[in-house]
């Protein structure tokens, strides 16, 4: 039979045991249902259903409480009892944190493990988040940083990069009213830089910029004035690392300097300004500042308009969009290219430019997607050591029942549970922050080897804040304890006092063993990704690239043409030591050849496939060599001859392509010897003597390209020139020291600097070396936790089978 006052007393323990109610609102509120279920009584309604009536209409006790949290703490001070409310939270929590304690400290192994898996994956985090925000802070020092863009330019042979015309930066800024400023750079390069009337010399990067770089970019001037700076024709600003190194003590500004471009034209310049050094999170890096009008004549055209070899940077107007800009930028140059295609040419944000697809920078700097990678491996990590302590926590749910049911039965609400259980997680995260912290301050230098960095852990820097801290434990703490305080929290008090356990438990043991599972797939899965990285290292140490690199060094020779025309003569020194069995000059070899483009077929040859469609670009990689080139590098010919100092016809007019030069010209090996060829539109007809097999030019990221060989140019020399020579083994420290003396012949005053070819192609794949040490880090580190994990579970099972 219905007890209508048994009811109505359950019904108000339901809302007692939450405490959100004052004990006279809550009386209040038990009179209006008393009052409810009367009236629906005399109406002819039997008691239960009046009384199931009156508490729907009132609804659920959480319903009803977040209503009256709206006017609860007005309540309290309008009757004076704030403190003790305020009071009574307080207790409650040192409650909370005593019980949490006392738990954490009964279960040590336990607590260790889980401590130890959450620390090792903050640790992760916080690694891998330094390094995320050092990569997106590059060129976020410049006042005006949200205005300022960098135009680049899209080209299907090519790709995306940071090179335009030198016409482009004066048409946009007069022609597209968002863009304020243009700054076109060219240079910053290495080139040598020597103080007049002293021995004081060295190589150093020059910068050629308009006037208005100082204005645009917020390097620090400590010296002259931005405005006016490049006012004199023969300004410089120097850095002041280079201040010091150049004059010391001495006042440099009104000091000379002497640099030497595009081969023997020497300038000299005025220091008129000193800045700063260059922030290390700068795209733009330079030692000395110069005008831009000191570049030759030659390259700054106004209609030279096919010329890509200037960095332009435009500031916007306040208030344009980089959006507004590039939907603009094809009809401004559409009206600059009446009888052909204008380029394709957009900006983006110089702040992004790091991170972009335009950086020129190989290698692990600048690359977006490796962002992604590292942050999911370090989430996957810290997910994994979630799963640990979820696993834990609720696979020693049945030894809290009597707990849970003990506190239910003395009235704490559900509420309560979860927040007791939801402290010890948030408690534990905070502890395993602690170690985080010292875990990530002792790994911080192998870290910044790893990654070549120089991150410093520092609470005030890289964004992490102490209220940032604090919301990653808080974050951690409730993503790692939410389901077992929910799991704990729904224990049955009277099962649980019975002895009877809390809840099957069936549901949670499948759960614990889909969370294994899922940590272990984890594992699994950063071991292939492991395992396909060096498989794929292992394929291209291995590769045939198509020429010998062992035991081959490569020595950069002086700018300028009369260290190229003494080539012979030093080739011919140097080849008369016994440690050195073959020696070449070139321009151009394996790891660093040029691409050019052949717009017509008939600039390489009359005889060229008649099938290439009108328009269609042919890229060729030219090389200017000596007769030896080919069996210094041990190419293999596959058709015709090498070249021969014994053949005068092949001086100049001589040929030798690979096999992919000849493919794309239409051509078999055999049928390409003797056929009529020319390197420039310009130059004499020759012929094509040989055909190589193909060589790599690049990594094997890169597809073969064609090569052209020639033994003299059509013109003058126009880029570096290096000795190649192949040493013997056995007396490698003799040879090396040879070339170094005869190299001091040349060039007394540049340092001996050499490369060994297969030291070259080594750092091409740095990256995939890099990438498979990290991710055989973070693999051990994921299975490491993961058996933690494991061992903690098999320890409890043995702990509860203990009579067995």
């Amino acid at each position: 039979m219905f007890d209508c006052e048994r009811a109505i007393t359950a019904w108000r323990q339901r809302f007692a045991q939450r405490r959100g109610f004052l004990r006279e609102d809550l009386d209040e509120l038990e009179r209006h249902l008393r009052d409810h279920v009367a009236d629906l009584v005399a109406k002819g309604a039997l008691e239960a259903d009046a009384f199931q009536d009156a508490v729907r209409e009132l609804g659920a006790a959480w319903d009803a409480e977040d209503e009256y949290r709206k006017v609860y703490w007005g309540k309290l001070r309008r009757r004076g009892r704030r403190l003790d409310e305020a009071t009574w939270r307080v207790a409650m929590l040192k409650n909370y944190l005593t019980i949490t304690l006392r738990q954490l400290k009964r279960k040590p192994m336990y607590t260790a493990i889980n401590v130890l898996g959450l620390a090792v994956g903050m640790a992760c985090c916080l690694l891998i988040g330094l390094y995320i925000q050092d990569e997106r802070s590059y060129d976020q020092f410049h006042e005006q940083k949200d205005r300022l863009v960098v135009f680049g330019n899209e080209n299907k042979h090519w790709g995306r990069n940071i090179v335009t015309p030198y016409p482009f930066g004066r048409v946009v800024r007069d022609e597209l009213p968002e863009v304020e400023q243009t700054v076109r750079t060219q240079g910053g390069h290495a080139v040598k830089v020597t103080r007049p009337n002293t021995d004081i010399s060295d190589k150093r990067r020059v910068l050629l910029a308009d006037s208005a770089f100082f204005e645009l970019f917020s390097f620090e001037m400590l010296r002259g004035d931005p405005a006016t700076v490049f006012h004199a024709p023969d300004a410089a600003v120097i850095t002041r690392e280079m201040a010091e190194s150049y004059f010391g003590e001495e006042d440099p500004l009104g000091q000379p300097l002497t640099f030497t471009r595009y081969g023997d034209e020497s300038y000299t310049v005025t220091v008129q300004g000193i800045v700063e050094n260059v922030p290390a999170h700068s795209t733009i890096d330079f030692d000395m500042v110069v005008p831009l009008h000191l570049l030759p004549e030659r390259f700054r055209r106004e209609d030279g308009w096919g010329a890509f070899m200037f960095k332009t940077y435009g500031l916007l107007q306040g208030g344009a969009s980089v959006a507004t800009v590039n939907a603009k930028i094809p009809s401004v140059l559409q009206s600059h290219f009446e009888e052909r295609e204008a380029p394709s040419i957009f900006a983006v944000p110089l702040t992004s430019l790091y991170l972009s697809d335009l950086h020129p920078a190989s290698g692990f700097r600048g690359q977006r997607r490796y962002l992604y990678t590292f942050g999911s491996i370090a989430l996957f990590v810290l997910l994994i050591a979630a799963i640990n302590y979820i696993n834990l926590v609720t696979a020693q749910a049945a030894q809290r029942a009597r707990e849970v049911g003990v506190r239910k039965t003395l009235g704490a609400g559900r509420g309560q549970l979860m927040r007791q259980f939801l402290s010890e997680s948030v408690l534990l995260s905070t502890a395993a922050l602690v170690a985080a912290l010292l875990l990530t301050a002792l790994a911080l230098p192998v870290f910044n080897t790893l990654f070549e960095k120089e991150l410093v852990l520092n609470v005030g820097t890289y964004g992490l804040a102490l209220p940032l801290l604090a919301l990653f434990v808080l974050g951690v703490g409730i993503v790692a304890g939410t389901y077992p305080a929910f799991v704990l929290s729904r224990f049955e008090p009277v099962r649980a006092l019975r002895g009877g356990g809390a809840t099957r438990n069936r549901g949670g043991s499948q759960l614990r063993q889909a969370l294994v599972v899922t940590q272990f797939a984890i594992s699994v899965f950063l071991i292939v990704g492991t395992a396909v990285i060096y498989q794929q290292l292992r394929y291209v140490q291995h590769k045939n690239l198509g020429f010998q690199g062992e035991q081959v060094v490569v020595i950069s020779l002086p700018s300028g043409e009369h260290a190229w025309q003494a080539r012979n003569d030093l080739k011919q020194r140097v080849a008369v030591h016994p440690g050195i069995v073959k020696a070449t000059t070139a321009d151009a070899l394996p790891g660093g050849f040029d691409i050019i483009l052949a717009r017509r077929p008939e600039v390489w040859s009359s005889q060229a496939r008649a099938d290439l469609p009108e328009g269609e670009s042919i890229r060729f990689a030219p090389a200017i060599v000596d007769a030896d080139y080919v069996e210094t590098l041990g190419l293999n010919l596959v058709a015709g001859r090498s070249f021969s100092v014994d053949q005068p016809s092949d001086d100049n007019l001589a040929y030798v392509l690979n096999e992919t030069a000849v493919w794309k010209l239409g051509w078999t090996p055999e049928e390409a010897v003797g056929m009529t060829f020319k390197s420039e539109p310009d130059a004499p007809e020759g012929s094509v003597i040989g055909v190589v097999e193909d060589f790599h030019l690049a990594s094997l990221h890169e597809e073969i390209g064609a090569v052209v060989l020639q033994l003299r140019p059509a013109q003058s020399w126009r880029g570096e020139g290096r000795l190649i020579a192949r040493l013997a083994p056995s007396a490698l420290p003799d040879a090396m020291q040879h070339l170094e003396q005869e190299m001091k012949h040349i060039a007394p005053d540049e340092p001996f600097a050499y490369k060994f070819l297969d030291e070259v192609f080594d750092e091409m794949y740095r990256t995939e070396q890099r990438l498979g040490q990290i991710f055989t880090s973070f693999a051990l580190l994921a299975i490491l936790i993961a058996c933690l994990g494991l061992f903690g579970l098999a320890a409890f099972a043995a702990e509860t089978r203990t009579k067995e």
